[in-house]
C-alpha cells in the first residue's frame, strides 16, 4: 500500500462515522461530520502522528474495526520500554511466505517468537509434522532435548534466546542439524552471529523485523541472509505497510534516500477482504530507527533499510553530539578478539566540580582483559559522539567524566538494553 488513493481510502474509512471512536477522536471530527477526506500529499503529511503511548489511553474496544468473533488473538508488548504493555488485538495468521526463498521447509522447526499458532500454519502449509516445538527460556535444555527428539532444523527465536539454545545444541550435538535460523526483537551483534555460524555452521541467518502493536507483524521481508561479507540486517518494506521516516525531535519527513537515518513511521492495513484489519494504524510513530541503505534495491526493485537502534533504548544525546550503541559496537569490534560487542552502557548526569557532566558505566564481555582502565581509556579515544569529535576530547573539555569498565556476562531478561539511563 503506497499510492495515494490507498492512504486516502483507508483515512475515510477509520474516519467514517460508524467507526470506532479512535481516529475521529484523534483528528478532532466532531459528531456531526462526515468521514476526513485528504486530498493531496500535504493533507496527509499534516495528519497527527498516533503512538503506543496514545493507543495505551484508550480502552481497547474503542479501536476494535472488526467483529470480536472474527480475532483470533490478543497480545502484549514486552514493556521493555519502562512502559505499561500494550495490548494489541491480531486476526491475520499469513506474511512469512519469504522464508520459503531460504528454506525449504520439511521439518519441525524450535520457535519463541510470537504467535506460536500463527507459525505453527505455515510450516502447516509445507505438510510438516509435528510442527512446531515452543522454546521455554526458563527449560531451555528440556526444550531443545524436545527439538532434537522432533528432528528440528530451523529456528525461529528471539535474538536473546540464542545465547540460551547454543549450548544445549552444542552439548547434544545438533548444530549442523539446523539450516535456518530467524532472529527477532533486536538486532544480531556481529559476536552473536560469529557465534551463530560456530554452533550452527549449516544454518542461514536472517533477521526479522515486526511490532506487536502490528497484528501483521512480519513488516519487512529480508534482502538477504546475513554473512561475513555482508553482515548488516537489510530490510525491505512488505506489501501492505507504507513507511515514512521521520526527524524523532522535529517530526520533519525525510527523504527516503542513501544514508538518511529518522524513526519509522508505519501505516499498516488490510482494507481488503476477506481479511480487514482488526485496528488499522495510520501513521504509528514506532520509536525505532532505520538507515537507508539503497533506494533501489537491483534485486528487489524497492527501497532498503538497516535499523541502528531505538530512539530511547540506543541513542544518547550527550552534549558535542550523540553518543550510539552502534558507535560502541563498531569500537569494540575493532579491539581485538578479547572483547566481544555484546555490552551494556550505564549513563547519567552527575554533578562534577561544579559542574554537570555525563558519567558512563560500561560492561562488557572482555573475560581474556585484565586492565579494564587501560580499555577504557582506548574506548575513549576511538568513540566518535560526532563527525570529528571524540568522547576523549570531550573529556579534555569538561564535558564527561572517564568511562569506567567492568565486567559483564550477558543474561537474556527479555529484549536487550543496551544503553540504560540510571536514576541515581
Amino acid at each position: 500500500m503506497s499510492t495515494f488513493d490507498d492512504l486516502s481510502a483507508l483515512v475515510e474509512r477509520v474516519t467514517a462515522k460508524d467507526t470506532p471512536p479512535l481516529y475521529r477522536r484523534h483528528y478532532g471530527i466532531d459528531a456531526h461530520s462526515g468521514p476526513l477526506r485528504i486530498t493531496d500529499w500535504n493533507s496527509w503529511q499534516s495528519l497527527p502522528f498516533i503512538s503506543k503511548a496514545i493507543l495505551q489511553n484508550i480502552p481497547i474496544e474503542e479501536r476494535i474495526f472488526i467483529e470480536w468473533g472474527d480475532i483470533n488473538s490478543i497480545h502484549a508488548s514486552s514493556g521493555t520500554s519502562g512502559r505499561p504493555p500494550h495490548f494489541s488485538p491480531w486476526v491475520r495468521l499469513d506474511g512469512y511466505e519469504y522464508r520459503t526463498k531460504f528454506h525449504t521447509f520439511t521439518r519441525p522447526a524450535l520457535c519463541s517468537m510470537p504467535i506460536h499458532h500463527q507459525h505453527e500454519k505455515f510450516l502447516d502449509q509445507h505438510s510438516v509434522s509435528p510442527k512446531l516445538i515452543v522454546f521455554d527460556p526458563r527449560r531451555a535444555r528440556t526444550s531443545v532435548e524436545l527439538a532434537r527428539l522432533a528432528g528440528v532444523d530451523s529456528l525461529f527465536i528471539f535474538t536473546g534466546h540464542l545465547a540460551l539454545i547454543g549450548p544445549e545444541a552444542e552439548r547434544l550435538g545438533i548444530g549442523a542439524d539446523i539450516r535456518f535460523i530467524e532472529l527477532a526483537g533486536e538486532s544480531c551483534s556481529r559476536s552473536l552471529y560469529n557465534y551463530a555460524k560456530r554452533i550452527f555452521p549449516n544454518a542461514i541467518v536472517v533477521s526479522f523485523y515486526g511490532a506487536t502493536e502490528v497484528e501483521n507483524p512480519p513488516i519487512t521481508y529480508p534482502c538477504r541472509p546475513l554473512s561475513d561479507a555482508e553482515p548488516l540486517e537489510v530490510h525491505h518494506p512488505r506489501e501492505g505497510y507504507y513507511i515514512e521516516l521521520i526527524n524523532p525531535d522535529t517530526r520533519e519527513l525525510l527523504k527516503i534516500q542513501p544514508e538518511t537515518e529518522g524513526e519509522i513511521v508505519i501505516t499498516a492495513d488490510t482494507t481488503r477482504p476477506p481479511k480487514q484489519a482488526v485496528s488499522p494504524l495510520v501513521r504509528y510513530r514506532t520509536g525505532d530507527m532505520a538507515r537507508v541503505f539503497q533506494d533501489t534495491c537491483p534485486t528487489h526493485g524497492t527501497w532498503s533499510f538497516t535499523m541502528p537502534g531505538r530512539v530511547e533504548m540506543d541513542f544518547i544525546k550527550i552534549p558535542g553530539g550523540i553518543l550510539r550503541a552502534e558507535e560502541i559496537e563498531r569500537v569494540l569490534r575493532n579491539l581485538g578478539e578479547g572483547v566481544s560487542d555484546m555490552f551494556e552502557l550505564h549513563f547519567k548526569e552527575v554533578e562534577h566540580e561544579g559542574a554537570i557532566k555525563i558519567g558512563i558505566t560500561l560492561l562488557l564481555e572482555a573475560p581474556n582483559v585484565v586492565d579494564f582502565e587501560k580499555l577504557a581509556r582506548e574506548i575513549e579515544r576511538c568513540t566518535r559522539v560526532g563527525a570529528a569529535f571524540t568522547y576523549a576530547e570531550g573529556i579534555e573539555r569538561g564535558m564527561y567524566l572517564p568511562i569506567f569498565c567492568d565486567a559483564y556476562k550477558p543474561i537474556y531478561r527479555g529484549k536487550r538494553k543496551r544503553m540504560i539511563r540510571d536514576s541515581s
